[in-house]
């Protein structure tokens, strides 16, 4: 059997096709099948060499918040190529229940850069949030930013490294800012630093799908006024230059507003908690699980394919080890340990790794 699938002319086939090809050569045993099925689910070759797992590990996860700025995604963008004026990272922090956004230009992604932008940015603005969340780049994890944290009793919890789904929110916010940006330094010409204020603005002014309502208007009671009302005056600038000369009809159409707002982020809550449900549905017909246990033999992917760069040879394997579980967190991360006992200092989401037979 081990002649027939990795000797002198064996190609490392499948269980089937070792299988039948023992049955060809004249073999038979009655325990064949079950055995060929084996030999070959144990081959160190080939679960090396074995095809990447592309189904989901595990289910999607809801990031709810009790309150409208309970929780930030912050992350970066770039290096960006072209540079603008200097600038080639763009720092973004995304409010997880409304969607707002804060975002600045950087020229260098420092760790004091990080912590003043939390304290102006998001602290001063927005009160004390209850937990940020970012990846494990030197730039959030860094003396700085721990003690801005630790001061104002932040929580912070990171995403693995190679593993931006960890801190979706933020990944998805990303997206849609440089297809915004991009589009409007097609169209205007410039370096793309000078088209972000204005990539804010169109952002936070469009609906979102999830909560039914623009990020301006979750957080301040009314939607924005864009230049295509000053074109063409829409029903409430009309209707606001006949209240002007009324002060106390001023007044009440604004605590209208506001009052309506609470209403406004409970519909907007349902809308994201429906479409969210959603969402779940359908990622979970595409959940395979695959859950470790403290003490079980895995393999995991090499580092090229989950930083998502080409592989450097046409040759080289797709899965690297094996390792040994150290510890297993109920989040689907696991810490990892070599052959020699040497613990992996990254945990690793479960999507990297798979059950390694020896």
């Amino acid at each position: 059997m081990k002649e027939a699938h990795s000797g002198e002319c064996g190609e490392h086939q499948g269980k089937k096709r070792l299988y039948q090809l023992l049955l060809t050569l004249g073999y038979y045993w009655p325990t064949m099948k079950k055995d060929t099925a084996d030999f070959v689910k144990f081959c160190h070759t080939c679960q090396l060499q074995a095809n990447l797992i592309h189904t989901h590990s595990t289910s999607l996860q809801n990031m709810a918040t009790p309150w409208p700025f309970h929780t930030w995604g912050l992350d970066l963008i770039g290096p960006i190529n072209p540079p603008s004026g200097g600038y080639i990272w763009i720092l973004v922090a995304t409010k997880y229940f409304s969607k707002w956004i804060e975002a600045i230009p950087l020229r260098k992604a420092t760790g004091a850069t990080m912590a003043n932008f939390i304290r102006e940015h998001i602290i001063t603005r927005f009160g004390i949030p209850h937990k940020i969340i970012s990846d494990n780049g030197t730039p959030f994890i860094n003396k700085n930013v721990r003690e801005v944290l630790e001061h104002y009793q932040i929580k912070h919890r990171r995403s693995m490294p190679y593993y931006p789904q960890g801190n979706g929110q933020a990944e998805a916010t990303n997206r849609m800012l440089l297809r915004i940006l991009s589009k409007m330094v097609f169209d205007y010409g410039k370096g793309w630093s000078s088209h972000l204020a204005d990539t804010l603005w169109a952002y936070r002014g469009s609906t979102k799908t999830a909560t039914g309502f623009t990020p301006f208007s979750l957080v301040y009671g009314t939607d924005a006024i864009s230049p295509t009302e000053l074109l063409v005056p829409s029903p409430r600038i009309l209707h606001g230059m006949d209240l002007e000369t009324d002060a106390d009809i001023c007044a009440e159409a604004r605590v209208a507003d506001l009052e309506s707002l609470e209403e406004a982020r409970k519909l907007a809550q349902v809308r994201s908690l429906r479409y969210h449900q959603k969402l779940a549905d359908a990622y979970e017909k595409t959940v395979q699980t695959r859950i470790f246990a403290k003490g079980q033999m895995v393999l995991r992917t090499v580092d090229h394919v989950r930083r998502g760069l080409p592989s450097p040879s046409k040759f080289a394997p797709n899965w690297e080890g094996s390792y040994l579980i150290r510890e297993a967190y109920d989040s689907g991360y696991y810490k990892l340990s070599t052959a020699d006992g040497t613990t992996l200092v990254d945990p690793i989401n479960e999507k990297w790794l798979k059950r390694y037979y020896s």
